[in-house]
C-alpha cells in the first residue's frame, strides 16, 4: 500500500530577538504513498512535532511557528511530552498552538509529562481545545480533505496514561481512508493488533537518545522505545515514524549528536 520516496533533511537556524542564543533544529522531509489518496490533486501535507517539554517562550519556538505556517499544510500533530513543571509551560504551549496554522486542524496526544505534570484529562481537553487543538484520547477522528479521508487516531500515554489500543482502533478504517495513529511511545507500534487497521504510526518520547555518546545511548533510552530509536520503520504494511523531540530534559537540557527536529509529511496517490 505504502511507497517510501524520499527522506531529506536541512538545517534551520532559530530565529528571534538579538540577545537570543541561535537554536537550530532539523527538518525531515518523508514522503509516502497510499491507495487512498486522490491523484491530480494537492497531496495530503502534515507536521509532526513531539517532546517540546516547553519551559519558557524563545527563538527557536517563533521560528519553528514560522516554518511549520509556511508550508500551508493539511495538519499538525503533537504527540505528547509538551509540558514541563515550569510556571510559563503552560503559556508557551497555548501560545505557541494558537499561532500554528493548518487547514484541517491540529492534533495531539498526551505524553508521559501532561499526565504526571498537567492537569486531569477532563480539564486538559477543553484547556487545549481553546488552544485550538484537538486532543485525542483512545478515540479517532475523520476528516475529509482535498486528497482524501483521513482518520487521526489518538493513543493515550501507554506508560502512564490510560491507553486502551482497543478503543483508540475501535472505528476501524473504512476501505479508502488514510489512517494515523498519534500514540507518544513508540512501543504501541509493536502492540497493535495485525491487520490493515493503522497505515502510520507517529510517536517521540525516545528524544533520539538526545546525548548520543558513542556505545552508552542505547542504553539510556526510556521505558517504552520498544527497540525504536528516531525516523521511518517498516513494520510490514504498517510505517512508524519515531520524532527526535523538539525540546530536552535534563538538569542541563541539551543535545549531543541528535539534533531537534520537525518532520514534515507528504502522502500520494499510488503511482499507475
Amino acid at each position: 500500500m505504502f511507497r517510501l520516496l524520499a527522506a531529506l533533511s536541512s538545517q534551520v537556524p532559530g530565529k528571534g530577538r538579538q540577545e537570543a542564543p541561535i537554536v537550530r533544529f532539523r527538518v525531515e522531509e518523508v514522503e509516502l504513498r497510499h491507495s487512498a489518496l486522490r491523484p491530480g490533486v494537492r497531496p495530503l501535507s502534515f507536521a509532526h512535532i513531539s517532546d517540546l517539554h516547553l519551559r519558557r517562550w524563545g527563538s527557536e519556538h517563533e521560528s519553528l511557528v514560522e516554518t511549520i505556517n509556511g508550508r500551508a499544510l493539511d495538519f499538525v500533530f503533537v504527540t505528547g511530552d509538551i509540558l514541563t513543571d515550569r510556571p510559563a509551560s503552560m503559556e508557551c504551549a497555548a501560545r505557541l498552538f494558537a499561532l500554528l496554522r493548518c487547514r484541517h486542524g491540529l492534533f495531539a496526544v498526551r505524553g508521559n509529562c501532561e499526565v504526571t505534570l498537567g492537569p486531569p484529562l477532563r480539564r486538559l481537553r477543553p484547556m487545549m481545545a481553546g488552544w485550538g487543538a484537538r486532543l485525542l484520547a483512545n478515540e479517532s477522528q475523520v476528516v475529509t480533505t482535498r486528497a482524501g479521508q483521513v482518520r487521526v487516531m489518538g493513543l493515550d500515554d501507554l506508560n502512564l496514561g490510560s491507553a486502551d489500543i482497543e478503543a483508540a482502533l475501535e472505528s476501524s478504517p473504512q476501505r479508502g481512508e488514510f489512517s494515523v495513529l498519534l500514540c507518544h511511545s513508540p512501543l504501541a507500534a509493536a502492540l497493535l493488533p495485525p491487520g490493515p487497521a493503522v497505515d502510520l504510526v507517529l510517536s517521540g518520547h525516545t528524544h533520539g537518545g538526545q546525548v548520543r555518546l558513542p556505545l552508552l545511548w542505547r542504553h539510556l533510552l526510556p521505558h517504552g522505545h520498544g527497540g525504536f530509536t528516531d525516523g521511518l520503520y517498516e513494520l510490514g504494511g504498517l510505517k512508524l515514524y519515531v520524532n527526535r523531540g523538539f525540546g530536552s530534559v535534563g538538569i542541563v537540557p541539551l543535545r549531543l549528536n541528535c539534533p531537534a527536529e520537525v518532520a514534515f509529511f507528504r502522502v500520494l496517490p499510488l503511482a499507475r
